[in-house]
């Protein structure tokens, strides 16, 4: 202790300290809390969607289903739902439809993307026109089977965006596709904060 200055200052240095300590920790421990929750969150919706991707993959044909992120990706070639050249769904696709459509009913708490593909064989502005109207259709069937309006979105690419080279006939048959991503809304995103509470 130096001269001069009183007992009190010390002990109220102390104090300080003490507190700016005490301060710190509970920060810390609140960040630490708010991150686990966060994960639990996160945890919680993977599950969800791992069931429901689960469940497509076992019970859908014809579909190839990856999980990305916290979306699922399903991807139908065309030759599944569409005719060449056509864009109404086929009568030997309503049984694979309709198999997906009972799975997203079931999982209601998900917002559906539509997206259409072509390859490059048509020009650019009938690729996009057939593409729209592709993923169009396969909107409209869900919408007109019970699926909510405001669950689904659809669009088309064209041929924007290939996952094969359209040199090849093979290549070309895989760019022509539809897609159909599924992802967690807000009403399972706050269901996840409030059982991981």
């Amino acid at each position: 202790m130096s001269k001069g200055l009183p007992k009190r200052y010390y002990q109220f240095k102390l104090i300080f300290f003490y507190l700016l300590g005490i301060i710190a920790f509970c920060f810390t421990s609140c960040s630490a809390t708010k991150a686990s929750k966060n994960n639990a969150s996160k945890a919680y919706i993977k599950k969800y969607m791992d069931k429901e991707a689960f469940e497509i993959q076992r019970t859908v044909k014809d579909c190839k289903v990856e999980r990305i992120g916290d979306s699922i990706k399903v991807t139908f070639v065309n030759e599944v739902f569409f005719d060449v050249d056509q864009y109404t769904i086929k009568d030997t696709a309503v049984p694979t439809v309709n198999k997906l459509v009972g799975i997203i009913k079931k999982y209601a708490k998900t917002y559906n993307v539509v997206q259409g593909h072509t390859d490059n064989s048509g020009d650019e502005a009938y690729n996009f026109s057939l593409s729209f109207k592709r993923a169009e259709e396969v909107k409209h069937y869900l919408v007109n089977n019970g699926i909510g309006a405001d669950r689904i979105n659809a669009y088309g690419v064209g041929d924007t965006q290939p996952v094969a080279s359209n040199t090849t006939e093979n290549g070309r048959a895989k760019n022509r596709r539809v897609l159909v991503w599924i992802t967690s809304d807000h009403a399972l995103k706050e269901e996840a904060v409030a059982k991981t509470q």
